[in-house]
């Protein structure tokens, strides 16, 4: 039985033991690889531990555990958040975490909550089971490149899509819309973060915690500090502040001959 990695934040001394002992209760499959009570810890820790689940109080001594996440997102595969205010569930949400809990801490839906995060650890170990035979099966001269296609699962089918297809992807909870140059939205039910990996590198830019945008199907880039992109459906999307200059750079040089694009 495969062991699951748990990382824990928590900087209250009586939190973090009950967090310890209800996980210790569910068996030898949880391991805890790391708790700690700052950023600085908690960045460095994730990024040498790489959790399967992550449980975390968002309020910290020296910030928020959105701090952690903005440095340290792509190496966590499921999110718990825990508050003692419940005006961060929007964030929440932004961040794709599988659950939200109140303190004090019910045992039994944490325990709920690591079960979720299990399921979709399951499910997106299949799915990249799938996209692994698939793009291998596809992988041939004669074929196309190994971003040329794209499986997404939606709640009655698999689509094959090729990536140019694809305008934007949409984050909504903890499911992913795909809208495409024919108008069609699919939605899936599998996170941003999960496709981000998926998606070729060198057209796709997660320009926002909730977006990512096909850099070829931009019709116009709006400069500045906080600036946008208007795609070629004339939806207009927000590029984070922190994200602007890598996006102006990516966009800038990452352009073909040709475009029809216009900064």
């Amino acid at each position: 039985m495969k062991t699951i990695n748990i990382s824990l934040i928590e900087d209250e001394p009586q939190s973090l033991s009950l967090l310890k002992d209800t996980i210790l209760v569910l068996g030898n499959q949880y391991s805890i690889v790391s708790a700690t009570s700052n950023i600085s810890d908690s960045v460095f820790e994730i990024q040498q531990c790489k959790p399967d689940i992550l449980i975390s109080d968002i309020q910290l001594q020296d910030g928020t555990v959105f701090d952690v996440l903005e440095k340290s997102g792509p190496h966590i595969k499921t999110l718990v958040l825990i508050t003692a205010y419940d005006h961060y569930a929007i964030r929440a949400i932004k961040y794709s975490a599988i659950d939200y809990l109140l303190k004090p801490v019910n045992t039994l839906e944490l325990k709920q909550a690591i079960e979720k995060c299990v399921q979709q650890l399951d499910s997106i170990h299949l799915n990249t089971v799938s996209q692994i035979n698939f793009l291998q099966a596809r992988n041939e001269p004669k074929n196309q490149n190994a971003y040329g296609d794209i499986l997404i699962n939606s709640e009655n089918a698999i689509h094959v899509i090729h990536q140019k297809e694809v305008l934007y992807c949409k984050a909504d909870r903890n499911y992913t819309e795909f809208y495409l140059q024919d108008g069609r939205v699919i939605i899936s039910s599998r996170t941003l973060l999960f496709y981000e990996h998926l998606l070729d590198p060198t057209i796709f830019f997660r320009v926002h915690l909730s977006f990512i945008i096909n850099t070829e199907q931009v019709k116009t880039f709006v400069k500045g500090r906080t600036g946008s992109v208007v795609m070629n459906n004339g939806y207009e999307i927000d590029v984070a502040s922190r994200r602007m200059a890598l996006f102006a750079s990516f966009f800038k040089n990452g352009r073909r001959e040709g475009s029809q694009n216009k900064t």
